[in-house]
């Protein structure tokens, strides 16, 4: 899957980010989701996709709760190519930080 490389600043309660588009479902039939792009300042993945319908979450929910503050969505399989590119895309820039002291980690907004 081609990946467009470009860059987005995005700023979000008051910080800048920048992600990078790794790719959009070829066979969405709006051309609208689902979507993958790669913080490069935290190498996060951002993942859009469908919101899971009751019988997932019903099903997540068997290995714990969802923090109000998460949801659960599904991506096509068909998307995994994306996936394993955006992972990619965020490993070497985990590694880049981790050879310029930045660090290697990261939290979502709200983990401990």
């Amino acid at each position: 899957m081609a990946a467009d490389a470009t860059s987005r600043n995005r700023s979000v309660k008051g910080m800048t980010m920048r992600l990078r588009f790794i790719a959009k479902d070829p066979n969405s039939p709006d051309g609208d989701s689902p979507t993958v792009w790669v913080d490069e300042d935290t190498s996060d993945l951002v993942i859009q996709g469908w919101n899971a319908d009751a019988g997932t979450v019903e099903e997540c929910l068997r290995t714990g709760r969802i923090p109000d503050h998460e949801g659960v969505v599904r991506v096509p399989a068909r998307m995994v190519r994306a996936l394993r590119e955006a992972c990619d895309v965020a490993e070497r820039g985990a590694d880049r930080r981790a050879v310029e002291g930045h660090g290697a980690d990261s939290s979502a907004p709200g983990d401990a």
